[in-house]
């Protein structure tokens, strides 16, 4: 069924959570790429191959339009989980059932209960599945990807904050594979669209009642919005500085200092934390497959990736300090180089994820 503003209300169970917030979007007035959902239901049926695709299969030839434009295939539970279920990109209509498939098949991967208990959700993972006309934000130097908030997610401080990257797909910005600018940024090459996302932004924040966080995309200076998400703001709080020797700054990805020894490895940081040990985990970006040791550790930096990254949305609900995207940093096998100094595995390190600091401690 298509995705439109008018009609009955789609709700999270049937349509999945990630449809519901698109025809929000619609009924608000913004611009969202043209789409189609198949219902929970429906999509397990045709992956079960108890439904012909014949259907779909016409529907996403009407999506696609005379251009045959292609599309992406996105998935879309009755809970936000970032990160934990794929999308598939550049997707021809005859191979959208095909595609369908995968996306629910990722659903039985083993990265994704462990995200789904640090956002608190229990029940067994089932996504509904989301066929959309695909944007192109690599076409020129005035396209790009990029979320923004209503409000500052990691402090609660009041104000549009965001991250985008020019010519990038939303799906390497959200993963953290690629490094990421303030949303500001836009307001000095494209102050108009800026100006246009910071209106929209209060806007959909007033009409729902809460804080909110909104995907988007532009191609060629065009703006679209291809998702709508409701969160939770932290109360608005002035941490004071951790006291040591600040040897990095990156973004305050999640509020809190963790304090522990580092570790570079995933395997050795997941055996330290059975032991009951502190980890400080320093990865190059985040993957779902690291998420059981990053729910685990006292505190996590990466070298790219920002605060609205998937990984710092489960930071942010677990509690685990994070700073990302880090200036300078570089991981080798025996430790980290950050502004010419070292720091190897094992040494005690702390993370402010309040003020975006890494800090050697002074000795107690």
């Amino acid at each position: 069924m298509a995705i439109r503003a008018e009609g009955a209300d789609l709700h999270p169970d049937l349509h999945g959570a990630k449809a519901v917030g698109l025809q929000r979007l619609l009924r608000y007035g913004l611009p969202v790429p043209e789409a189609l959902v198949v219902p929970i239901d429906t999509a397990y049926a045709i992956k079960a191959q108890r439904l012909d695709t014949d259907e779909l299969v016409a529907l996403s030839r009407q999506l696609s339009g005379p251009r045959q434009e292609r599309l992406a295939v996105r998935s879309g539970g009755p809970h936000s989980l970032p990160g934990a279920l794929i999308s598939v990109f550049d997707v021809d209509p005859d191979s959208v059932p095909e595609a369908l498939a995968t996306v629910l098949r990722s659903a039985d991967q083993p990265h994704v209960k462990p995200i789904a208990e640090a956002l608190g959700v229990s029940e067994p993972t089932r996504s509904a599945v989301i066929v959309q006309r695909q944007l192109d934000t690599t076409a020129d130097p005035r396209s790009g990807a990029g979320v923004a908030t209503s409000c500052d997610p990691v402090n609660g401080q009041p104000g549009a904050r965001g991250s985008f990257a020019w010519a990038q797909r939303g799906a390497a910005v959200m993963a953290a594979e690629v490094p990421v600018e303030s949303l500001a940024t836009l307001d000095e090459h494209l102050g108009e669209l800026h100006r246009r996302i910071l209106n929209d932004l209060q806007r959909t924040a007033d009409q729902e009642a809460s804080p909110v966080e909104v995907e988007f995309a532009i191609t060629s200076g065009e703006l679209w919005y291809l998702q709508l998400r409701r969160f939770s703001a932290p109360e608005f709080t002035i941490e004071p500085a951790t006291t040591g020797t600040v040897i990095g700054y990156g973004h305050a990805g999640s509020a809190g200092v963790g304090r522990g020894c580092l570790h570079v490895n995933v395997d050795d940081a997941l055996d330290a934390i059975d032991h009951g040990q502190p980890v400080v985990l320093a990865l190059p970006t985040t993957s779902p497959g690291e998420v059981p040791a990053i729910v685990g550790c006292a505190g996590l930096i990466t070298i790219i990736g920002g605060r609205d990254s998937h990984a710092a949305v489960v930071a942010r609900n677990v509690g685990v300090p994070a700073v990302l995207g880090v200036a300078g940093l570089r991981i080798v096998g025996g430790g980290i180089f950050i502004d010419g100094r070292q720091v190897p595995v094992g040494a005690e390190l702390v993370v402010d994820g309040s003020n975006g600091q890494l800090v050697l401690p002074t000795d107690d």
